[in-house]
């Protein structure tokens, strides 16, 4: 991800982007969540903004739905854009 840089281990692994955000709102350190995740607390102040010359990494992405299903119209379609 960043050239030159040596990774370093995370300080607390969370499992929702609201746990992240409850943890950087209350001093646990700095994270990574998409703008959209802290809209919010970006507009009040609770949480800043950090920006960052980086690429940001690609994560994979898992389409599911209920039942048996194909999906079709505009989720299948969904589905394929993000496949690609």
């Amino acid at each position: 991800m960043l050239v030159g840089c040596d990774p370093v281990p995370p300080a607390q692994v969370l499992h929702s982007n609201t746990a992240v955000r409850t943890g950087v709102a209350s001093g646990a350190g700095p994270a990574v969540l998409s703008q959209l995740a802290v809209a919010s607390q970006l507009a009040t102040g609770e949480v800043l903004q950090v920006p960052l010359d980086i690429t940001v990494p690609r994560r994979p992405l898992t389409a599911v739905w209920s039942g048996a299903r194909i999906p079709v119209g505009a989720l299948a379609e969904l589905v394929e854009i993000a496949a690609r």
